[in-house]
């Protein structure tokens, strides 16, 4: 998802923010790159995106940001190797979408970024 309300202004650095989540690959088919293959298109649609909007500017950031739900501690590193990096924790989840995780569980959603520019 593209984030519609830009331009952000921040230190008169325009900032074009991206927002992916739920990306998952079944098991069966995992260690070949699809997941990858997934996230790199991500970030190639908003840097596109960014560049039709914002048209050579040369204070234009193009950032991708997701939610990570704490529970997969083996996500971490995997974002990480694809240049991610943890921002901050948001506590609580919704509670319905934590239920259908792991009922009686108290999960968060951990912000990563990448700055793609």
């Amino acid at each position: 998802m593209v984030d519609k309300d830009i331009p952000i202004f921040h230190n008169e650095i325009l900032k074009a923010i991206g927002h992916f989540s739920a990306v998952s690959v079944p098991s069966k088919f995992g260690r070949k790159g699809i997941g990858k293959m997934l996230v790199k298109a991500a970030e190639e649609y908003l840097l596109e995106w960014a560049g039709k909007e914002h048209q050579a500017d040369a204070n234009l950031r193009v950032v991708m940001e997701m939610g990570v739900v704490d529970l997969r501690t083996d996500l971490f590193p995997w974002y990480q190797a694809q240049g991610y990096i943890i921002i901050n924790e948001i506590s609580p989840i919704d509670p319905g979408f934590a239920i259908l995780l792991a009922p009686d569980v108290n999960a968060k959603l951990i912000l990563m970024q990448k700055c793609l520019t």
